[in-house]
């Protein structure tokens, strides 16, 4: 037995129903993925946005923190009290060179030298008289004449030993003044709060010595030129070494003193 059929244009109902449904079905989910794709780029413009927004934030919290740590670093610290005091340590060192502490011992070391020139001299002297006496053209005085030259080469000898201890003689004293001057100084400037001693002749502009050579040397004692009155410690440290500018007794001048002063460094 045949089943029923059925009408015409029913029998496609179901499939184009099912494509349309199909079809609606597509479209929903096309226009909910575009809307959920502009919403997620508008989500992720936002949150790019703002964490933009928090960088540039942040850099410019780190970029002043740097700025200011550069300032900080770069600009010149506050400088400390320094406080500069000069004094003459070549004229106190001359002055004690010259006084009754040291130039004792020079005078008695130059006497026995010279004393001991004098024997040498004298026998020499003896020697040549000797010679003349007898003529050098005889046998006798011919005999005399290398014994004579043998002294004179003793003599010599002996007056260039004596010229080099006296001078490593002057050298070690004039070496111990200038350690006690410094010495005296340093203490001086560091009880008064000073932070920096200088060495410098201050004063009068008017050489002492007549002589170019001594003049620069007097130019180079005087490197600071200019400093407050008070900050010039020379007067406290001779007072301190007792020292006075009045020359030592029987000083009647560096030229009536040669031999006194033979090997004095500070003469030269």
């Amino acid at each position: 037995m045949k089943g029923l059929r059925r009408p015409a244009g029913l029998d496609y109902a179901p499939s184009y129903l099912a494509r349309r449904a199909g079809a609606l079905a597509r479209q929903n989910r096309e226009h909910f993925h575009e809307t959920e794709l502009f919403m997620s780029q508008s989500q992720r413009l936002l949150v790019y946005a703002g964490s933009m927004a928090l960088l540039c934030t942040g850099l410019g919290v780190w970029a002043g923190s740097v700025n200011a740590r550069a300032l900080s670093t770069s600009a010149p610290a506050a400088p400390d009290s320094a406080k500069t005091a000069v004094f003459d340590v070549l004229d106190i060192s001359e002055k004690l060179f010259q006084g009754d502490r040291y130039a004792p011992a020079r005078e008695k070391a130059l006497k026995e030298k010279e004393a001991q020139r004098d024997a040498l001299q004298a026998g020499l002297t003896e020697l040549q008289q000797k010679i003349i006496a007898a003529g050098q053209e005889t046998p006798e005085g011919k005999l005399m004449i290398p014994t004579y030259q043998g002294k004179a080469q003793e003599l010599q000898q002996f007056m260039q030993a004596a010229d080099v201890d006296l001078n490593r003689l002057s050298t070690a004293q004039f070496n111990e003044c200038y350690r006690l001057a410094v010495e005296t100084a340093q203490s001086l400037a560091k009880q008064q709060g000073y932070t920096h001693l200088l060495a410098s002749k201050m004063g009068s502009l008017e050489f002492r010595s007549k002589e170019l050579q001594q003049a620069l040397q007097e130019v180079l004692a005087r490197p600071v030129l200019l400093t407050a009155e008070g900050d010039d410690l020379t007067a406290q440290v001779k007072k301190e070494l007792k020292i006075t500018d009045e020359p030592p007794a029987g000083d009647k001048g560096a030229d009536d003193k040669k031999g006194a002063d033979k090997g004095d460094p500070t003469r030269r």
